[in-house]
């Protein structure tokens, strides 16, 4: 026998049953691919819709109004809350400038009367602090007297007329005590207002223009130290 003799090989014995399992596994994979692949193509591309431009201006409208409503909020109360202003500022004041001299603010008072046509509201300086019989005294025969300063605050104290039975001085008492009184602020014409501008005790009487209502001016009382420059 040749040596390089060999035997052909034998195809293994294919079982029908397993052949026909191994081509249904095959074709359920294909077939599974299939589907896969047509679900894909079924699912639709994912839309993203957008409001129109108008939507978008109202929302940024809408938020920049809110802001400006809380800011002004915010300032409305801090001005409400907070301190007020000890004094308003007015434009007509009655009372010497800053930096004027005694001298000149008793030629610029005196000339304020001498201009006064109608009845209108006065400050009367005292020449120094006097009780209230004293101011009481100066100021006799006016109209009105709608308020008094004291010597020590320096601020107007609104006062009533008298009632029957009472004195100005009496009125004067009431509204400050024992406080002494540094000036007053009368009603009266010109020619009243000149009479009082001479009468003993008074260092100056400045008259407010014709047409300044009461609370429409400001009042800036004379210092002791501003009558003896």
């Amino acid at each position: 026998m040749d040596k390089d003799y060999r035997p052909p090989r034998r195809r293994p014995r294919t079982n029908a049953r397993e052949t026909a399992w191994q081509q249904t596994v095959h074709n359920q994979s294909v077939g599974n691919r299939d589907r896969r692949s047509e679900a894909a193509q079924a699912v639709p591309a994912r839309v993203v819709r957008r409001h129109p431009p108008h939507i978008y201006r109202r929302r940024r409208a809408a938020a920049i109004g809110i802001f400006v409503f809380m800011l002004l909020l915010i300032i409305f109360l801090a001005g409400a809350c907070g301190p007020g202003p000890t004094q308003t500022l007015q434009g007509d004041q009655l009372g010497p400038e800053p930096e004027e001299s005694a001298q000149q603010y008793q030629t610029r008072a005196a000339t304020s009367v001498v201009d006064a046509r109608n009845d209108t509201y006065a400050l009367v300086s005292f020449d120094g602090a006097v009780d209230a019989e004293t101011a009481a005294q100066a100021v006799e025969g006016a109209q009105r007297v709608s308020s008094v300063i004291t010597q020590e605050a320096f601020l107007p104290v609104e006062i009533p007329e008298p009632i029957e039975g009472e004195t100005r001085a009496d009125v004067f008492s009431r509204a400050v005590g024992d406080e002494e009184l540094n000036s007053v602020i009368v009603y009266e014409n010109g020619d009243m207002l000149e009479e009082i501008s001479h009468r003993e005790g008074v260092f100056a009487v400045e008259a407010a223009p014709d047409d300044a209502a009461w609370g429409s001016f400001g009042i800036r009382p004379v210092m002791d130290l501003e009558i003896t420059q």
